[in-house]
């Protein structure tokens, strides 16, 4: 449930290169593997599956940007005037044709425009997409059923979901190979078979989207509920708050939005999962609902797909 920087930190390595396989930039950008993992810890953190879908549209806008160049470094003053001048068109087609801002600064000068929800309404429309990038719209499909699966708490099938990453890469690599393969979207596409073989439960469950959150909380509280005496007191009173509003007894009195589980998932992602049907029979409110263990034989019994997993349950 960490993202990129907070594994690269704890692997001591920089963030241009995979935190898995310890491979550089260039390194990735050939894709001259074999990219064995260093440890099979490294395997254990993840995939990062919301920082996945962000940078994997970011690299489509940059390689929208340079497509009349075709090179990852610009140097070129002419070069930077043509990168720029279609810049501006690619971000006004986006605009004009999804009703989207793309690479702008966002009112308050916190972060830019390129949020998730963004990100979701390119890849939904993904023949627009692949026209305004200038890419092929298999590509941008493929990166959104990615994305979506690796969001889904369904168990992903590793051989089938290592099929379609190492798809998408041959295509991602024979229409865009001189711009750098991004570390977020080599860690997934090189080795998403192998994340998803190690960690014990759903990508989608292990996501840093709770932790990502939790920003605009820690924003509201250093300004507003912490001592400015010293940076010791101010720290020291936000991680205090922060504590406060995770305690399990204080979210267990605030109330909590009801969902659902998925009864139905989109043909392009049901065969990338190791079942894709619930028990017709089985009640939504029973807290009975079986809990997938990664590895475990499931031909006997019906895996749920539940967005609210109580990870304070023994399932040993």
């Amino acid at each position: 449930m960490v993202d990129g920087k907070v594994v690269s930190a704890l692997t001591n390595q920089n963030t241009c290169r995979c935190n898995i396989c310890d491979k550089s930039g260039p390194e990735m950008a050939k894709n001259e593997g074999p990219f064995p993992p260093v440890s099979e810890e490294r395997l254990e953190f993840g995939a990062s599956p919301l920082h996945f879908g962000l940078r994997a549209f970011e690299a489509l806008l940059h390689i929208a940007y340079k497509q009349d160049v075709k090179t990852f470094k610009v140097r070129n003053p002419e070069d930077k005037a043509i990168v720029a001048e279609r810049t501006a068109a690619v971000k006004s087609a986006f605009e004009r044709e999804l009703g989207l801002k793309v690479d702008r600064r966002r009112d308050g000068g916190f972060g830019n425009t390129n949020t998730g929800n963004v990100a979701r309404k390119a890849f939904a429309n993904a023949e627009k997409t692949a026209a305004i990038c200038g890419v092929p719209t298999m590509l941008v499909s493929n990166l959104d059923v990615i994305w979506r699966t690796l969001a889904s708490s369904q168990p992903i099938n590793p051989e089938k979901f290592g099929e379609l990453c190492e798809k998408t890469l041959e295509q991602y690599m024979s229409c865009a190979q001189w711009y750098d393969i991004p570390p977020s979207l080599h860690r997934v596409l090189v080795h998403g078979k192998e994340i998803v073989e190690a960690t014990p439960l759903p990508i989608g469950i292990t996501s840093e989207e709770g932790a990502e959150s939790n920003t605009k909380f820690a924003r509201r509280f250093h300004e507003n509920h912490t001592r400015k005496t010293s940076q010791e007191d101010t720290m020291s009173d936000l991680f205090h708050r922060m504590m406060d509003i995770s305690d399990p007894i204080i979210v267990a009195m605030s109330p909590q939005p009801k969902t659902m589980p998925e009864k139905h998932l989109p043909p392009d992602m049901a065969e990338l999962f190791l079942t894709s049907e619930l028990d017709p029979s089985q009640d939504p409110e029973d807290d009975s609902f079986p809990v997938y263990h990664q590895g475990e034989d499931t031909s006997d019994f019906n895996v749920s797909v539940c967005n609210d997993v109580d990870m304070s349950t023994d399932t040993e």
